[in-house]
């Protein structure tokens, strides 16, 4: 008997153009003590993720974030689960954690959008600049 005829929930992976992409999404964390929000979306699929689900770290199952300011970088990995006739898709954030570089926390220090391509975030505000 399969998992269908059971009325299990299941999880089908499905292909992802995120994680084909070579250069990795980004986002600044602010941490202290597994309680801290997520910001400065790299790109539309970082963006996307903060929208739909949230910019609180246990949210969005980076909660192991290191305390203090880091990077998290990495992909967003799309899938959909559910009982059959009532999917819908979820998302995991696949990455690790590091250290600002020395001119992304100049670049956060002066308020300034910390990524080299800011134009591909509508997050960008007006008179946000490049580092």
């Amino acid at each position: 008997m399969s998992d269908d005829e059971l009325g299990f929930p299941y999880v089908l992976a499905v292909p992802n153009a995120d994680l084909k992409r070579e250069e990795p999404s980004r986002l600044v964390i602010m941490n202290w003590k597994g309680k801290g929000v997520a910001g400065f979306p790299s790109d539309v699929a970082m963006e996307q993720e903060l929208s739909d689900v949230s910019p609180l770290l246990a949210d969005l199952g980076l909660d192991d974030a290191p305390d203090g300011v880091s990077i998290w970088q990495g992909k967003v990995r799309w899938y959909k689960c559910g009982y059959p006739g009532e999917e819908e898709w979820n998302s995991e954030l696949i990455g690790e954690f590091r250290r600002p570089t020395a001119d992304e926390m100049a670049a956060l220090a002066a308020g300034v959008w910390p990524w080299p391509n800011p134009d591909e975030c509508d997050t960008q505000q007006e008179g946000d600049e490049k580092p």
